[in-house]
């Protein structure tokens, strides 16, 4: 079952989101903020729900076809707008009423992160700093300037793993070592074959 996931604001009931500047959870509407470590209960209450929750995830009328293949349609739970992504947008935030979402089912099971690293710029120093890189390069394209659509940027998290793994080898190989020499009437070649054995284990955390 796949849904979506509101954080709402103790005080006021409005949907809170990450704040960049102050690394906290914050309330727009009446600019509460709160700790990450006052919200685990809630992750806890989340976490603990039975598998048969409502379903949000919605069928369209028609069938998906060529480029819009993988396209998936998920329901707002504060004003009821359609949120349209691919199979693979974690979070995002309603067209419609603005308010941050999280899918649910994309941070159970395996594709469960161990931990996210929260933004450290919000979207508006983004845009400066865009501005700010483009400024002054007279050979960049006029249209990437003019028709970036920087306004429409959004932050997105970017997945990564990290291994561990221990490696060993045993490797065997046949060496040969040659030698020649000459006098006036001959000419010698000494060949010496040997053995190689060469062994080894090696350890890697977090790559």
């Amino acid at each position: 079952m796949t849904s979506t996931i509101e954080y709402k604001c103790p005080s006021c009931g409005g949907a809170i989101g990450f704040e960049s500047k102050i690394q906290k959870m914050k309330c727009p509407y009446c600019d509460t903020e709160y700790e990450m470590e006052a919200l685990k209960e809630l992750d806890e209450d989340l976490k603990n729900e039975q598998s048969d929750d409502i379903n949000w995830k919605i069928e369209t009328e028609h069938d998906w076809q060529g480029e819009e293949e993988g396209v998936q349609v998920y329901i707002c739970k504060s004003c009821g707008g359609e949120i349209i992504g691919d199979e693979n947008m974690a979070a995002t935030s309603c067209p419609f009423c603005n308010n941050p979402v999280v899918i649910k089912g994309k941070f159970y099971g395996l594709l469960r992160p161990d931990y996210v690293i929260p933004f450290k710029l919000d979207k508006k120093a983004a845009i400066e700093g865009l501005r700010k890189h483009v400024k002054g390069k007279r050979l960049l394209p006029k249209v990437f300037k003019d028709e970036n659509h920087i306004e429409e940027i959004k932050g997105i998290y970017v997945p990564y793993w990290l291994f561990n793994a221990d490696a060993d080898a045993s490797i065997r190989y046949k060496g040969a070592k040659v030698i020649s020499w000459s006098d006036s009437n001959y000419r010698y070649t000494k060949s010496s074959y040997y053995m190689i054995l060469r062994k080894g284990n090696l350890g890697f955390e977090r790559i």
